[in-house]
C-alpha cells in the first residue's frame, strides 16, 4: 500500500507541476519573421519600353543652336541647318509615352568639299554634312537617347585667286588697221623673207602701216627717235593724231585692201640698244608709267609695247630681265593699277634670249616662260651684229600673232 501511495503521490505531484506551468505561460504570440516574396517585383515608376514616335521631329536652327563647321576649304562656313530627326525611345509600360524634347540640341557638323576650288564659284555649291545631336526626352521618367540627323547646308564660297582666262585667238572678222613704230629690227621683223610679220598680219586680217627713220608727218623728223627716252614726245596730241591716220609702209606691201578709218592698233618698239639699262631701272619705269595718262585718254585705240630686244653684251643683264618682267606682267607689274584694258606688252626681249624662252598662247592661256637663265641675245646675226636672225624673228612672229588676236578680242569684248 505504501508503495502504491508513493506512486500515486508522485503522479499527483507531476500533474500539479504541469498545471502550474500552464498557468505561468499562457499561449504566447508567434515572433514575426521577415516576409519572403516570390516572383518578380517591378517598381511602377520605372518605364522600360520600346517607343517609336509617330511623327518626325523637325527643327530649323538659324542663330541657335551653335553650328561649328570643319571645312577643308577656306574660309570656315557658317550656314543655316535644316534637318528632320526621327526619335526612338525604350518603354516596356503598357501605355504609350509621349516624349517632350528639351533642350534644343547643339550640333557639330563636319563639311568636306569633294573638289579643289580654284576660283570664285557661281552658283553657290550645296554641301551635305552629317550631324549627331543628343536630346533629353521627358516621359514618366527621364530617358536619354542619341539620334542621327542629316543636315543640308547652302553656303557661298568666295576665293580670291589669280586665274588666266581662256583667250580666243581667232583673227578679227573684219580688216583691222595696225601701225608699227620702229627702226631696223622692227623693219626686219615685218619684211617678207625675214621675220614675215607683215605677211602673217595680212593673213590674220590686219592692214599694216609703219613709221621708220625720217618719218616727219608732224612737220619734223619724229621717226628717227624711238629710244625709251623719246616715247614721251610721241604720246601727245601734237604727234599721235598723225600716227592714227598714217597709211604708208616703208618695208612691206599689203596684199589685202585697206579699210576706211584710222589705225586702231598702235605697236611701238625701241631698238636693241635700249636693252642696256644699267643697274637701275627706276628711270625707265617712270617713263613707261608716264605714257599711261595719254593711253587712258584714248581707249578707242589698242596700244602694244614691243619690249626692246636684247644684245649680245649687256652690262647688267639681270636688271634688263627685271625691267622686261615688270613691263609684261599685267597683274603685278607696269599695268597692275591700269584699269582701262587697252594696253598690252609683248616680251620680244624674252623670246629672243633663248630658244626655250617664250611669250605665247598655250591652250588658250597666255604663257610667259623663262626656261633658260640666259638674259642676252641668243639669235645674233654675227658676233658684231645684234640684229636678230631670221630664225629668231620667225619665232617671234609665230608666238606674237595668236596673242595679238586674243588681245584684240579681249579689248573689244568679243
Amino acid at each position: 500500500m505504501r508503495r502504491i501511495a508513493v506512486i500515486l503521490l508522485t503522479f499527483m505531484l507531476l500533474v500539479l507541476i504541469i498545471s502550474c506551468a500552464g498557468k505561468r505561460n499562457p499561449t504566447a504570440p508567434s515572433i514575426e519573421q521577415p516576409a519572403t516574396a516570390s516572383g518578380t517585383y517591378t517598381p511602377t515608376v520605372v518605364i522600360t519600353a520600346t517607343y517609336t514616335s509617330t511623327t518626325a521631329v523637325t527643327a530649323t536652327y538659324t542663330s541657335s543652336p551653335v553650328v561649328t563647321s570643319t571645312n577643308t576649304s577656306s574660309p570656315v562656313l557658317s550656314a543655316t541647318n535644316t534637318f528632320t530627326t526621327a526619335v526612338t525611345a525604350t518603354n516596356t509600360s503598357s501605355s504609350v509615352v509621349t516624349p517632350t524634347i528639351t533642350p534644343s540640341p547643339i550640333i557639330t557638323a563636319t563639311v568636306t568639299t569633294t573638289k579643289i576650288i580654284t576660283a570664285t564659284i557661281t552658283p553657290s555649291p550645296t554641301l551635305t554634312s552629317t550631324a549627331t545631336s543628343t536630346k533629353i526626352i521627358t516621359a514618366t521618367n527621364t530617358v536619354t537617347i542619341t539620334s542621327t540627323a542629316t543636315a543640308t547646308q547652302t553656303a557661298t564660297i568666295t576665293i580670291s585667286v589669280s586665274v588666266s582666262p581662256t583667250l580666243n585667238a581667232t583673227p578679227p572678222a573684219a580688216t583691222v588697221k595696225i601701225i608699227s613704230i620702229h627702226h631696223s629690227t622692227g623693219q626686219h621683223w615685218l619684211e617678207s623673207g625675214y621675220g614675215g610679220l607683215g605677211t602673217a598680219l595680212n593673213a590674220n586680217n590686219y592692214f599694216v602701216s609703219d613709221t621708220n627713220y625720217g618719218w616727219s608727218a608732224p612737220g619734223y623728223d619724229q621717226g628717227s627717235y624711238t629710244d625709251t627716252t623719246d616715247w614721251q614726245n610721241w604720246f601727245r596730241d601734237e604727234v599721235m593724231p598723225f600716227v592714227f591716220t598714217e597709211n604708208n609702209n616703208s618695208c612691206y606691201t599689203n596684199t589685202i585692201n585697206e579699210p576706211a578709218g584710222e589705225n586702231e592698233i598702235i605697236m611701238f618698239k625701241s631698238c636693241f640698244p635700249n636693252s642696256e639699262v644699267g643697274s637701275e631701272i627706276t628711270d625707265e619705269q617712270a617713263i613707261y608709267n608716264s605714257l599711261l595718262t595719254y593711253m587712258a585718254g584714248h581707249t578707242d585705240k589698242l596700244f602694244i609695247l614691243i619690249i626692246p630686244p636684247p644684245m649680245q653684251f649687256i652690262s647688267d643683264p639681270a636688271a634688263t630681265r627685271v625691267l622686261s618682267n615688270w613691263l609684261y606682267d599685267r597683274q603685278n607689274g607696269w599695268l597692275k593699277n591700269y584699269t582701262h584694258g587697252n594696253v598690252y606688252a609683248y616680251d620680244y626681249y624674252n623670246v629672243l634670249t633663248h630658244q626655250d624662252n617664250h611669250h605665247r598662247l598655250v591652250n588658250g592661256v597666255e604663257s610667259h616662260e623663262v626656261n633658260n637663265a640666259q638674259n642676252t641675245l641668243y639669235y645674233p646675226t654675227n658676233s658684231g651684229d645684234d640684229h636678230p636672225t631670221v630664225e629668231g624673228q620667225e619665232k617671234a612672229t609665230s608666238e606674237f600673232l595668236p596673242l595679238l588676236n586674243a588681245w584684240y578680242r579681249q579689248w573689244k569684248g568679243l
